[in-house]
């Protein structure tokens, strides 16, 4: 077993959530991805959340398929149910699920409650330093 097998998601996890309402648009969630340098948001309707949209998806689903951002929904891109993992998992478990659900980002809770985002660029960002 390698060091990464061994840490856990904690210690790789961006605190905090950024969050934008359903009603929002596309271009609206693209501003405020861009605007704060994050990868997702997650998508919430009454305060619950309900989906996310990552950078990926702003590709793949507006401009590959050509719609137009300002008059897209981000319930119509968003990606729904919220994978998520818990903050005690191994990075290597939180990978594993990446991987075979085909995303980069994960949710991260801690009794019940979101936390924070778990993403490659974290791991990446995390093991440069140490490096």
């Amino acid at each position: 077993m390698n060091q990464t097998e061994e840490k856990f998601v904690a210690s790789y996890t961006t605190r905090g959530v950024i969050t934008i309402d359903s009603s929002k648009t596309a271009k609206q969630a693209a501003e405020l991805m861009t605007e704060l340098n994050i990868g997702c948001v997650l998508i919430s309707e009454e305060g619950t959340p309900v989906g996310i949209i990552t950078d990926k998806d702003m590709v793949s689903k507006v401009v590959a398929e050509d719609k137009i951002p300002s008059k897209t929904s981000v319930v119509e891109i968003m990606s729904s149910p919220i994978i998520t993992i818990q903050s005690t998992a191994t990075v290597q478990e939180a990978l594993s699920i990446m991987i075979k659900k085909g995303i980069n980002h994960l949710v991260v809770t801690e009794k019940g409650s979101i936390i924070g985002i778990f993403s490659y660029r974290n791991l990446i960002s995390t093991e440069k330093a140490i490096i």
